[in-house]
């Protein structure tokens, strides 16, 4: 009898997670992305770095929970980068990114962090 009492309340957690995630959209290009202080188009297809300067990724997508508030990108690592799997794109939190003076996007982020971040599929 415990051993059904512990599995069901298994699965009714497994499926509280499950259904926490937010549903993300693209965001509209002519949309400001205010961390940076620039539109939607302007950041799509920027590279990304590691704190090391070296490009990791471009930026594939803008999402956010509506079509006019971003809250993330979906970033395509570069094949062999060793952080992921070649073929995989992950959500990152704009918070998680840092845009310096010289226009260069950086990811505050090692490789542990990066290894938990959500796998984007469009």
């Amino acid at each position: 009898m415990r051993f059904l009492i512990l599995a069901a309340t298994l699965f009714m957690g497994a499926s509280t997670v499950a259904h926490a995630k937010t549903r993300l959209v693209d965001v509209d290009d002519e949309v400001v992305v205010h961390p940076f202080n620039l539109t939607v188009d302007a950041i799509e297809e920027m590279d990304v770095h590691d704190k090391g300067g070296n490009k990791i990724g471009e930026i594939e997508e803008v999402l956010g929970p509506t079509e006019h508030r971003a809250t993330a990108v979906a970033v395509d690592l570069v094949d062999g980068s060793g952080l992921r799997d070649d073929d995989e794109d992950i959500i990152v939190p704009l918070d998680a990114l840092v845009l310096k003076d010289d226009g260069t996007l950086f990811l505050n982020a090692n490789a542990e962090a990066i290894k938990k971040y959500e796998v984007f599929s469009d």
